[in-house]
């Protein structure tokens, strides 16, 4: 019999696969649409991509860890920032996307390295503690909860928009 996958595999295969979820969603996007608003709830992709980024960011941030995602996408894609139709906010598609799978690849090499010990110590943000008690909890959260629910926004954004299902 198989030895099940570990919470450090399920969640890097989570990850993995929410950015090819995201890649997916938006290749036949083109960028200069990728900031439409169909109604003022929305979370566009010019808007969601950067932002998973950030949090990959801040995530790193966390382990003491440096990552080049630019400080500047903070003002519009932060926790709490309202996505806006002015294209000209945001980041690139192609330069948005390419930081997303870079901060994410870095995020894993980070997570995996970290030991048992380390995952069951208390999140040093105390700020979101009483949600993510653990850097496990907080880890998971980053990398696989937190990803599917801003995709699953930009999938709602792609019908909302008129682009459907992706090919």
């Amino acid at each position: 019999m198989a030895t099940p996958p570990t919470m450090k595999q399920l969640t890097v295969k989570t990850l993995r696969r929410n950015i090819e979820t995201a890649k997916k969603l938006t290749a036949d996007i083109p960028c200069d649409d990728c900031a439409k608003l169909p109604h003022a709830h929305a979370k566009h992709p010019a808007w969601v991509i950067p932002h998973l980024a950030m949090a990959n960011k801040f995530a790193l941030g966390m382990m003491g860890i440096e990552c080049d995602v630019p400080d500047a996408w903070t003002e519009t894609t932060d926790g709490g920032s309202k996505p806006e139709a002015d294209r000209a906010r945001y980041p690139k598609k192609d330069e948005a996307m390419a930081a997303l799978e870079k901060s994410s690849e870095q995020l894993i090499a980070a997570f995996e390295g970290l030991s048992d010990d380390v995952l069951a110590a208390d999140l040093p943000h105390e700020g979101f503690r009483a949600a993510f008690p653990t850097i496990a909890d907080g880890m998971h959260y980053i990398m696989a909860q937190h990803p599917e629910y801003h995709i699953g926004q930009m999938a709602t954004w792609r019908a909302a928009t008129g682009y459907g299902s992706p090919s």
